[in-house]
């Protein structure tokens, strides 16, 4: 639900948590019998699934704050193709 000035209420600690849920339930069937079969990860296993987290969780965080400042981009870029849009059809119809 939105905040009353308009901007989403979720934090990023709640859109990580998400994206992590739907994440597991996606991937559990593939580790899991019938369909899959679960093997013990070795150290090395252990380190690349430690830094695979932790850049899942900065790149998570990082998108959230980027798509907050995006909106008016987008809007701006809307503005841009407009005006574009609105030129080609008025030497359109100049001509």
């Amino acid at each position: 639900m939105p905040s009353p000035d308009g901007t989403p209420s979720e934090s990023s600690w709640t859109v990580f948590a998400s994206f992590t849920t739907v994440g597991l339930l996606a991937t559990l069937p593939t580790v899991l019998p019938p369909f899959g079969a679960w093997l013990a990860p070795t150290a090395h296993d252990w380190a690349l699934l430690v830094m695979c987290g932790l850049l899942s969780v900065g790149a998570q965080i990082g998108e959230k704050v980027s798509w907050r400042s995006a909106v008016g981009s987008v809007i701006t870029m809307i503005g841009v193709v407009w005006s574009v849009l609105s030129d080609r059809q008025s030497a359109g119809a100049d001509a």
